[in-house]
Parts: C-alpha cells; sequence; structure tokens
C-alpha cells in the first residue's frame, strides 16, 4: 500500500553504480546519472518545494567493517536533483563505483 502524504518519502531509488548504470525500481525519479568514477546524480520526476527536503543516500558494500560513506553537501541538493559521491574513509579518501546504490529523500513537494 502506498502512503502519500506530509510525512512520505517523496522520491527513492535502488540503481547499479557500476560499468553501464541503470535504475533496478524507484519511485518520482526521472533519472539516474554517472558523472565519473563514484559521482552520481538523481533527478527527481516531481520537484521538491524547495531544497530543504532531507536525503538518506546508502550503498552496497563488502563484509566486515564499513570502510565507505556518501556524502554530498549543500550547494548539490536542488528542488529537482541531488548529487553526491562515494569515498573511501580508509586510505587516500578517493571515489569509487558501486554496485548498489540508494537513495531516498523526504520533504514538501
Amino acid at each position: 500500500m502506498a502512503y502519500f502524504g506530509t510525512n512520505a518519502c517523496g522520491g527513492w531509488i535502488n540503481a547499479v553504480g557500476t560499468g553501464t548504470t541503470s535504475i533496478r525500481d524507484s519511485y518520482n525519479v526521472s533519472s539516474f546519472t554517472d558523472h565519473g568514477t563514484g559521482d552520481y546524480s538523481v533527478e527527481w520526476d516531481s520537484d521538491f518545494s524547495n531544497n530543504d527536503y532531507s536525503v538518506h543516500i546508502t550503498f552496497g558494500g563488502t563484509s566486515g567493517i564499513p570502510t565507505s560513506k556518501c556524502a554530498h553537501t549543500d550547494s548539490d541538493l536542488s528542488n529537482g536533483q541531488t548529487r553526491f559521491e562515494c569515498l573511501s574513509i580508509s586510505g587516500t579518501g578517493s571515489r569509487f563505483d558501486n554496485g548498489i546504490v540508494c537513495v531516498a529523500a523526504w520533504g514538501d513537494k
């Protein structure tokens, strides 16, 4: 059952972030773009009313202790898209592609 209202998720995606990127499944997403190694954006089909929405980003990893994170800055959020990167937290902190990329967002529509 879908839930619509103020507290409902405004959009989400489960995507392939390696090789030829693609969308596995999504809601309110018009596109998933690979801008380079570990650098992605999600374009929302129906824009949020402002850029003050909340974004939760997760991605698949290897077993054991987490060695990476996803991050975005305020300038990476706009009404119509969010851009983010997957970063290693060990070693150089460089960006890397990930096979499973998931994003969900909540905010005013």
